[in-house]
């Protein structure tokens, strides 16, 4: 199976949208975000950059991510649940790993709420849980508290492997 990630381009940007909103229906059995910060995240969308996975013409996964001083920080990791577990995650998790050598930047971050069973996934993938605590701006839907941990990892770990 052959995928290629690359920038998103404005023709992908439904099909980008329909990844995440198919991606984030598990997601709001768990939790959704508040309408403070759906406005919030909506005024900030033009800082960001956005990937798309693809294979054979159709989208199958998507990231938005932003540099914050020397890291890259990722947002919004989606992929189609019909494409999960078949290495989408991790080919964009890879792209954004040479982007932030190319960049500089010695590591990645991101946010996840606990309570989805994400933390183990992007442990497989070399981040590390750095600091958890109750969520801001989210509420829950079918458990009582939602925690965010925020993790990192470092690009210099030997994880990734160097491209030539």
């Amino acid at each position: 199976m052959t995928v290629i990630v690359r920038e998103l381009l404005p023709s992908d940007a439904e099909g980008a949208h329909v990844v995440a909103q198919r991606a984030q229906k598990a997601l709001r059995a768990v939790y959704r975000p508040s309408a403070e910060l759906v406005r919030s995240n909506q005024a900030k969308v033009d800082c960001r950059h956005r990937l798309v996975a693809v294979h054979s013409r159709q989208i199958v996964g998507t990231v938005s991510y932003d540099q914050r001083g020397d890291r890259i920080h990722l947002q919004s990791l989606a992929v189609d649940p019909e494409w999960q577990r078949r290495g989408i995650g991790r080919a964009l998790i890879a792209y954004l790993v040479e982007l932030a050598r190319s960049r500089g930047a010695s590591r990645l971050s991101l946010y996840t709420v606990v309570e989805t069973g994400n933390v183990p996934v992007f442990e497989r993938f070399g981040f590390r849980v750095v600091s958890t605590e109750p969520a801001c701006g989210f509420e829950a839907v079918g458990v009582a508290d939602i925690n965010e941990a925020y993790m990192e990892m470092t690009i210099d770990t030997g994880y990734w492997p160097t491209t030539t």
